[in-house]
């Protein structure tokens, strides 16, 4: 992707909250212009309007240890037929002054605009610093 451009809004609702935990939902919509493949003879340009749906959690399993979690469903509103969907669980585990956290992503698109595969998973082992 050599350029992204995006602008919408929405709504976040919150279902749940206690102490830390959470669940919440969002729904809105965003209009997306992108340009893949810039100065080649595949040059693709693409503009949508979508409807957006998000979830968002977050839930203690011990003391220092939770999970996050964000999905999220979006439909294009001018092809009904391309969609994406998106998933992101991680799990930290925070110490005094760093956190570590396992998160995998997995990611499905029925139009991708280049030549990628339609969905694909990740699995990430990382570390955040408190400052």
């Amino acid at each position: 992707m050599n350029y992204r451009f995006l602008l919408g809004g929405g709504y976040r609702h919150n279902f749940y909250r206690k102490d830390k935990d959470y669940f919440d939902i969002s729904t809105g919509l965003f209009y997306e212009k992108e340009l893949y493949l810039k100065d080649s003879a595949n040059e693709v340009n693409i503009q949508n309007i979508r409807w957006s749906n998000s979830a968002f959690i977050r839930y203690t399993i011990a003391p220092k240890t939770y999970i996050n979690t964000s999905v999220y469903y979006q439909l294009n509103l001018t092809h009904i037929a391309d969609l994406r969907f998106y998933l992101e669980p991680r799990l930290y585990h925070d110490f005094s002054k760093v956190s570590t956290y396992l998160t995998s992503q997995f990611r499905y698109h029925t139009t991708p605009y280049v030549d990628v595969k339609r969905a694909d998973l990740l699995l990430l082992v990382g570390f955040e610093f408190n400052l």
